[in-house]
């Protein structure tokens, strides 16, 4: 996609959360508030004005410094603080006209801003075509004549060069030098011939660097709602904070998504990765919609694709690779469409059958489909066959367009829907097409989503933008049995932990999401009630594999994950409160596990059933698939 995701993630053994220290906003301060550009060679109290002049006129002969681009400011967000590389010692390379390469310190990827520099007193040229540039930047030294202008070349006695003196041009901003470095050229006994150039390179070579090491930013922590993107900035992933991290851009934005099932082998680890699913277009015409059966492989390790070093990664990613060529493969996505009526509000594969598929449509009803065809064809690796155009196998009537749907888990074939009319239906299988009677009424206001139990096979959960979540018994239709206010606006999704069975999650328009235990199940008294996203909740989601973790996406484009086993480390807290980076007063629950950004409006997140830790979330702007690497 381009973007740019961060990532903000956080040991589980720590008190804080998945955040990543990071640069500031502001732009890196010069090293001198002078406008000094130039390494001078200043000239001693017994050196003689033709001296002098001699050494100006072989400056006359370097080429000019290239010009710079300015400064930049970064901002990053991974999985632990990032410690800040020191710049790399500056060193003169070339024999004519020595030439100063900088290496500027490595922040890490992130915002960058390039700001405006100030004009310095020297004349900035183009360097000549034939002059290789030595490094990112480069400033060449230029030696100054301390008097007069005069045109006139003398020839020099080499004894008047004897006690040039060499000045420090990095100096601090009160204008002295950092450390009052003065390098002054001796008398060699054994050689009386002095070149200037060689007294400059090793002046050079005693510069402190600490003056370049305090010209960087604090860190801070980069959080939307607090710090604001401006032109010309972008967010860009830490890839350090993923063990796999891969973005792709679909043909229109999808709403909703599911992953299938697969037979490739429960809780497998090793990589590449392969992951089948089935998504639904929101296209501008409801005739361009259409269903999207999609298979992605070679979902490899990016963990490493900022290292400088490319042996570090093949040492590491060799030892559980056949072919360390394939490490910096990119994805391969072969997919298969279907023409669908209307947009996508949802869709859901059946855990039993994942070739049966059910998707909402605006048009108001529910569309059940085979796609046994073209599963099939996915795995032919010559050209794409002509498939043939596709219809649902049964539609479900409703009143109104919904975005409510689960299948069961425990009983092959029996779903629910929900609609904008507060009304829930209960489908099953008779005679190989799904039936259902009257509607469940109880809710007041549009049903937003249903979750199945995990192992009650006659009990579901709904939500509804009344603010309640109820607990329905499927042969009772007028009254649920169980009913809670479990939030003071819309209640947008629930799910229903398939490892810890008493447990229920709830995300709301206002940003909060609420874990509920069954046992103790009353108005206004979750177990755990958390409000750190900004905008409405639009997916949450527990782990099919850890029972303590949660995933939540929400409308100010983060996803959150979070684990509820964790708790505040007084010990690791007062250590990281003597690190150099800043959390600017932001109050982060030790919950808090990772934070995967850059995607806009992210509208659902799913962990993948047969591979531990990876998620996929479908947004505006394209589809993540992401594994953090702190868990």
């Amino acid at each position: 996609v381009g973007l740019t995701s961060s990532a903000v993630a956080q040991p589980r053994t720590h008190a804080h959360p998945p955040l990543q220290s990071a640069p500031g906003m502001q732009s890196r301060k010069k090293a001198s508030s002078k406008k000094k550009t130039r390494h001078a060679v200043k000239p001693a109290a017994t050196a003689t004005p033709r001296a002098r002049k001699q050494v100006r006129a072989a400056a006359q002969k370097r080429s000019p410094a290239p010009e710079t681009t300015g400064t930049q400011a970064h901002l990053a967000t991974s999985s632990r603080p990032r410690k800040t590389r020191p710049a790399a010692a500056v060193k003169l390379e070339g024999e004519e006209g020595a030439t100063l390469k900088q290496f500027p310190p490595t922040c890490g990827k992130g915002l960058e801003d390039v700001g405006d520099v100030e004009d310095s007193e020297e004349e900035v040229q183009d360097a000549p075509a034939d002059q290789a540039p030595a490094g990112p930047e480069e400033v060449t030294p230029v030696i100054e004549d301390g008097e007069g202008d005069s045109e006139d070349e003398e020839v020099v006695n080499e004894e008047d060069l004897a006690d040039l003196e060499f000045e420090d041009p990095f100096v601090d901003e009160e204008g002295e030098d950092s450390d009052t470095e003065v390098v002054v050229a001796k008398d060699d006994e054994d050689d009386e011939n002095v070149d200037p150039e060689e007294a400059n390179k090793k002046a050079m070579e005693t510069i402190n660097m600490d003056s370049l090491a305090s010209a960087l930013p604090k860190l801070q922590v980069y959080r939307p709602g607090v710090h604001e993107l401006v032109a010309g900035e972008a967010l860009e992933p830490d890839n350090s904070a993923y063990e796999v991290l891969h973005r792709m851009n679909l043909p229109w934005p999808c709403l909703s998504f599911d992953i299938l099932r697969d037979n490739l082998g429960d809780n497998r680890t090793k990589l590449p990765h392969t992951v089948y699913m089935v998504t639904g277009t929101q296209a501008d015409k409801a005739q361009k919609n259409k269903l999207l059966l999609l298979k992605i492989t070679h979902l490899h390790k990016t963990k490493h694709d900022d290292d400088d070093s490319e042996t570090e990664v093949a040492d590491e990613e060799g030892k559980g690779s056949d072919n360390e060529d394939d490490i910096q493969q990119d994805p391969v996505l072969r997919q298969r469409e279907l023409k669908h009526d209307g947009c996508v509000n949802r869709i859901r594969s059946m855990p039993q059958q994942p070739h049966v598929v059910a998707s909402w449509s605006d048009a108001g009803k529910v569309s059940v489909w085979d796609l046994r065809p073209w599963l099939a064809s996915l795995e032919d690796e010559g050209p794409m066959r002509k498939m043939p155009a596709g219809a649902p196998i049964q539609s479900l009537n409703h009143k109104a367009e919904g975005y409510a749907m689960d299948w069961s888990p425990t009983q092959p074939g029996w779903l629910l829907t929900g609609d904008s009319l507060k009304n829930i239906y209960c489908w099953h299988p008779e005679n190989s097409l799904l039936s259902g009677e009257g509607p469940y009424v109880g809710h007041q206001s549009s049903v937003e989503d249903l979750q199945w139990s995990p192992v009650e096979s006659s009990v579901f959960a709904s939500c509804s933008s009344d603010g309640t979540v109820r607990v329905w018994d499927t042969r009772t239709r007028n009254a649920s049995m169980l009913s809670v206010r479990a939030h003071d606006c819309d209640v947008n999704v629930i799910s229903w932990s398939r490892l810890v069975t008493y447990l229920i999650a709830s995300g709301a328009d206002d940003g909060s999401f609420r874990v509920w235990d069954l046992r103790a199940f009353k108005d206004n008294a979750p177990i755990s009630h958390f409000k750190w996203h900004k905008d409405q909740i639009t997916s949450i989601e527990w782990s099919p594999k850890e029972q303590s973790m949660l995933a939540v996406s929400s409308a100010d484009n983060q996803v959150s994950i979070w684990d509820f086993s964790l708790e505040e480390d007084h010990e690791q807290k007062v250590e990281d409160d003597e690190k150099e980076y800043e959390l600017e007063e932001v109050a982060v629950p030790p919950q808090l596990l990772f934070l995967h950004m850059g995607l806009k409006e992210p509208k659902e997140v799913h962990w993948h059933p047969h591979i531990p830790n990876l998620l996929l979330a479908t947004a505006y702007d394209g589809l993540h698939i992401f594994q953090p690497a702190n868990i």
